[in-house]
């Protein structure tokens, strides 16, 4: 799913056009900076959250890593998000 949102995805079932362009195209480094902007701010979220999501965070934060391995340190140099508290 990561590789369709960053590599293909239009964003075509958006209906929200501003909300679509803050996304980029896809392969952009806005699409990856909004993708990994968006999954970090998942975990912040849940870190300070009452409710326990252990596996949540260790999903989002293992999608982190393979954007970050996949994409990012091949083709990019953005400031990447922290997702500590």
């Amino acid at each position: 799913m990561l590789n369709d949102v960053f590599l293909k995805d239009e964003l075509l079932d958006v209906d929200d056009e501003y909300y679509a362009s803050e996304w980029g195209g896809p392969k952009s480094e806005d699409r990856l900076r909004k993708l990994t902007n968006t999954i970090a701010s998942f975990v912040r979220n849940a870190k300070r959250s009452s409710n326990n999501m252990p596996y949540s965070i260790s999903d989002w934060t293992a999608d982190l890593q393979y954007l970050k391995e996949t994409f990012y340190e091949r083709w990019f140099d953005f400031p990447w998000p922290h997702v500590e508290e």
